[in-house]
């Protein structure tokens, strides 16, 4: 069954990719490897990873899924109000 949790979920990997340049699962070419990576959820980051950004991520993709931003109720404030946001118009973004 598809829920919006799934969409937040992924904007969480592309968020670590976009800041990283490369996925979080992408340490090997091994597909099953990867999908062991995905299903246990454990996300290394690197220590200059922004603080924020990993803290957003971290919530995004949590495995369990009653504390998952995305999943939760009021996500999208949760998300939106996130520091990692800090100073962002969200009204001028959409303009």
């Amino acid at each position: 069954m598809y829920c919006q949790a799934v969409d937040w979920y992924a904007f969480g990997i592309l968020l670590y990719e976009l800041i990283y340049g490369r996925t979080p699962f992408s340490q090997t070419d091994d597909i099953c490897q990867i999908f062991k990576k995905i299903s246990v959820g454990k996300i290394l980051f690197p220590r200059v990873f922004d603080k924020d950004a990993k803290s957003l991520i971290k919530k995004l993709k949590n495995v369990d899924l009653t504390r998952r931003y995305g999943h939760i109720k009021n996500s999208k404030d949760l998300i939106k109000g996130h520091r990692f946001f800090k100073g962002l118009d969200w009204d001028e973004l959409i303009l």
